[in-house]
């Protein structure tokens, strides 16, 4: 009788995915367990099954005393072994990685807690050569804190995130909403070009360096097919306006093909949507929630007659 081994590497391949979904709201991927001890069947699974299993990395560096869950220690000590054979060029498993989920925000500076200022430093000192050995990288959902005592450590990964080729966004760029600290004008965009997806979102301040650096990033991107900008200022005094975010894309040699569209207490005028509207010609999915102008439902009306005037208003979404 035949088994498994005489079957085709696509069947096998199609009969795994299919058995091991990924989970679309966390990325996680059902019954890796499993799909990892039969990677170790044989040099054959295990070749061929890396792929599917070293495709997505977390690096979650969680203070264990934090949380008596034994989960959260192992997590602790399993993000730090692998930034430091990252860092030192030991393994090769994570040629296969294309997705980063990166949480840094635990990174605290807090006097008590000397296990996290040693990681900090750990973190910070390799940081830059782990993320230069995921040489296939190309999406990133990194949740930060830039305080004055971390900057430097996001410096670094978005330097490191920038010699990578492969590099094509951030899926989420996540500023902690727990502090009132907001990036630091040392904090910048400039490692990054030709992005096909930008997804920021952060709370309370008004970043107008972060906002800056945004509108320049835009107008190195001409591939760019997904935006999101999602805010939640502590004052409705403090608006950002779509003409800021993209007040350097005239700057393009010619228009995006941008498809998603997704802003949150973003101000926006029919205006400002007719100035740009050739560069939304292609959208499939528009969002604009929470619009802070005090005329929002005669303005995402004016938004809709414009869309239904340029023939493209079979989009999915929600004005």
């Amino acid at each position: 009788m035949s088994g498994s081994h005489d079957l085709p590497d696509e069947i096998i391949l199609e009969i795994v995915e299919f058995a091991t979904p990924i989970y679309p709201l966390t990325g996680n991927r059902i019954g890796y367990e499993e799909l990892r001890n039969l990677r170790l069947v044989s040099k054959r699974f295990h070749d061929l099954l890396s792929p599917l299993l070293f495709s997505t990395l977390r690096l979650r560096f969680r203070d264990p005393n934090f949380s008596e869950s034994e989960t959260a220690a192992a997590d602790y000590i399993r993000s730090q072994g692998i930034v430091k054979a990252l860092a030192t060029g030991t393994t090769t498993v994570f040629l296969h990685t294309k997705r980063l989920y990166l949480d840094t925000t635990i990174l605290l500076p807090l006097e008590d807690k000397k296990d996290i200022l040693s990681t900090r430093t750990f973190v910070s000192d390799n940081i830059y050569n782990a993320i230069c050995g995921l040489k296939n990288l190309r999406t990133v959902n990194w949740f930060s804190n830039l305080t004055p005592d971390t900057v430097e450590l996001g410096t670094k990964i978005n330097h490191a995130l920038g010699t990578l080729s492969s590099f094509q966004g951030f899926e989420d760029l996540h500023f902690d909403s727990s502090l009132t600290f907001h990036p630091r004008p040392s904090f910048t965009l400039k490692s990054f070009t030709n992005l096909t997806i930008f997804r920021i979102h952060w709370e309370w301040r008004r970043p107008k360096h972060l906002i800056r650096e945004i509108a320049s990033l835009l107008s190195r991107c001409p591939e760019l097919t997904e935006f999101s900008l999602r805010y939640c200022p502590s004052s409705q005094r403090k608006h950002i306006t779509l003409r800021e975010i993209f007040a350097e894309i005239g700057h393009l040699e010619r228009p995006w093909k941008l498809q998603k569209l997704e802003l949150k207490s973003v101000e926006i005028s029919p205006d400002d949507f007719r100035a740009y509207i050739h560069h939304l010609k292609h959208l499939t999915f528009l969002q604009i929630l929470k619009c802070p102008s005090p005329r929002a439902a005669t303005a995402c009306g004016g938004i809709w007659n414009i869309l239904q005037q340029r023939d493209i208003a079979q989009i999915r979404g929600r004005i």
